[in-house]
């Protein structure tokens, strides 16, 4: 085997024979390959982006002033004390969780008070905009002219709860029933009109959620408990 020197590296001949009859091991190989790409020139350095040099070299400057450079180390010394304690990273955990629902609180609040007020303006323009008793009771009528018996007495129960609304007897809202607009009745100094009212109401419930037949004979009854409930409204 001859050597030959070639800068920092030898290059070694191997003859023929030599290497046909013993060949190198594969840790051998291995171990060699390994050696010379560890070398310097074979390693590449990493690349850093212009961020990171910025920072790097902000950094320098910064800790070639004293005062500066005091100040980082004793915030890097209390950063470690702090975070090397197992307790901190629970604290700091239990800090985001309600950090979090907090925020989630908030937004579910921002939503159902928005939703609250599209409801409520929604609502209020119902009932600014409510047809009149006149019309509903002309439309009772005519549901009961095309047999439609069910749908007049809700028209004509309607146009008389629409009236007592306008009296202020009692105060309308669509999600209001028909007991508690009873209700609301008998709280106020007119107990005749009260008492008139307990038919109207009753027969209205039994044919509406009664699952009962409405026919003409239950719209003409329903017409007249409603007439005298306006005619004891008119009465006072």
């Amino acid at each position: 085997m001859r050597t030959f020197p070639k800068g920092d590296w030898e290059v070694v001949l191997v003859s023929g024979e030599r290497l046909m009859t013993s060949p190198p091991s594969p840790e051998l190989v291995k171990s060699t390959l390994q050696e010379v790409l560890s070398q310097r020139q074979f390693v590449l350095a990493p690349h850093e982006s212009f961020l990171r040099k910025w920072v790097k070299h902000l950094m320098e400057q910064l800790s070639s002033i004293p005062t500066i450079k005091f100040l980082l180390e004793f915030l890097g010394a209390v950063l470690d004390a702090i975070f090397s304690h197992p307790i901190t990273w629970y604290v700091l955990g239990g800090v985001i969780a309600l950090l979090v629902l907090a925020i989630i609180y908030y937004v579910v609040t921002v939503i159902r008070s928005n939703r609250a007020a599209e409801i409520g303006g929604s609502r209020s323009v119902r009932i600014n905009r409510l047809p009149t008793p006149e019309a509903q009771e002309q439309e009772a009528y005519a549901l009961a002219s095309s047999g439609n018996y069910l749908g007049a007495i809700k028209a004509l129960y309607f146009s008389l709860i629409l009236t007592l609304h306008q009296h202020k007897l009692l105060q309308y809202q669509p999600s209001k029933t028909n007991w508690e607009f009873e209700a609301e009745l008998r709280k106020q100094p007119r107990a005749r009109l009260s008492i008139l009212f307990r038919p109207v109401n009753a027969l209205y419930d039994l044919k509406c959620y009664g699952l009962e037949p409405c026919g003409p004979d239950d719209f003409k009854r329903f017409s007249e408990f409603r007439g005298e409930c306006l005619e004891a409204l008119r009465a006072g």
